[in-house]
């Protein structure tokens, strides 16, 4: 369709360029028009996906805040379905629940501050606590570094930018039904950003160390845990020279400490693939926490866990 579209245009064109019949051969704001056109349906037809999005931020622009508020909505709703995970594509959601509620009342723009406030805590945490970036880094900066590690989606990017302000102009035009939608969803990923952007640095940490990573199907109620394996061979051991084998590992990335009992029992009761011990990984900011908050299940700081050669250590 783009084709035959610019086929037509660039016959008006030629028509009008050269007088043919009894169109105009002046080169007036039509003709203009025109060309504008071919050149938009020539770049669409070369590069559909980045004219696309250009047309999206001139259809955003052209409608105003409506327009940039359902955007937002609809990225949220499309980064909604991808958190629920690959492994079991017939479950489309996510049943972790935040442990606060999200604030109500006092307007669109109100709830929307709200949600704002909580996602900037979250980032002051990643940026301390998970990242140990410069403190005088503000927001923006912040989540620049984070996708620069490469520990952040497309979506999950633009859905931080909303937030952060670009969608403020679109919230209060929303209707009520989609306003709240949106903010509760958004309220579910600022609470959760920082224990995904840490399991993402520990995943990232333990594949530039050696181990070996895989996902299994588990339940959606809560955050999900991985596989870790890697060979407890004796340092200095070549591949083919004997040693001992290592153990499979459960982990279970979480950045509070202090708030791992359920997560720990629930691991200590689970049948585990291949007989692997769970651990409770925290970020090393957190370790002076573990020996006031004994758990049924090993919790270690990312740090010390990569550090031993061998997990039988734990």
């Amino acid at each position: 369709m783009t084709i035959a579209a610019l086929v037509v245009v660039l016959a008006v064109l030629l028509l009008q360029v050269a007088g043919i019949g009894n169109a105009n051969d002046n080169i007036n704001g039509f003709t203009l028009g025109l060309l504008l056109v071919a050149i938009v349906l020539g770049f669409a037809v070369v590069a559909p996906t980045a004219v696309k999005e250009v047309l999206d931020r001139v259809t955003t622009f052209k409608f105003g805040g409506v327009e940039l508020g359902l955007q937002a909505a609809e990225r949220l709703d499309h980064l909604q379905t991808q958190m629920a995970g690959p492994v079991d594509e017939l479950n489309a959601r996510d049943d972790v629940t935040p442990s606060q509620r999200r604030p109500v009342g006092g307007g669109p723009l109100r709830e929307y501050a709200a949600v704002q406030e909580k996602l900037q805590e979250r980032l002051r945490f990643i940026r301390h606590s998970i990242l140990s970036l410069k403190k005088s880094l503000d927001y923006v900066q912040v989540v620049e570094k984070i996708d620069a590690l490469g520990l952040l989606g497309y979506l999950e990017l633009q859905v931080i930018y909303d937030l952060l302000g670009r969608a403020e102009d679109g919230v209060e035009k929303l209707p009520e039904a989609e306003l709240g939608r949106y903010l509760d969803r958004a309220w579910k990923f600022s609470t959760r950003l920082g224990t995904l952007v840490f399991e993402r640095d520990v995943r990232k940490r333990m594949i530039r160390k050696g181990w070996f990573l895989l996902d299994f199907e588990q339940l959606r109620s809560h955050r999900p845990d991985f596989l870790a394996y890697k060979s407890g061979a004796a340092e200095g051991k070549g591949d083919d020279e004997p040693g001992e084998d290592g153990d499979w590992l459960v982990i279970a990335a979480r950045v509070e400490p202090k708030q791992t009992g359920k997560t720990a029992e629930r691991l200590k009761q689970q049948h585990l693939p291949f007989g692997a011990k769970p651990i409770l990984v925290i970020p090393d900011s957190r370790e002076d926490q573990i020996a006031d908050n004994p758990r049924p299940v090993p919790q270690v700081a990312v740090s010390a866990l990569l550090e031993h050669p061998e997990t039988r250590a734990f």
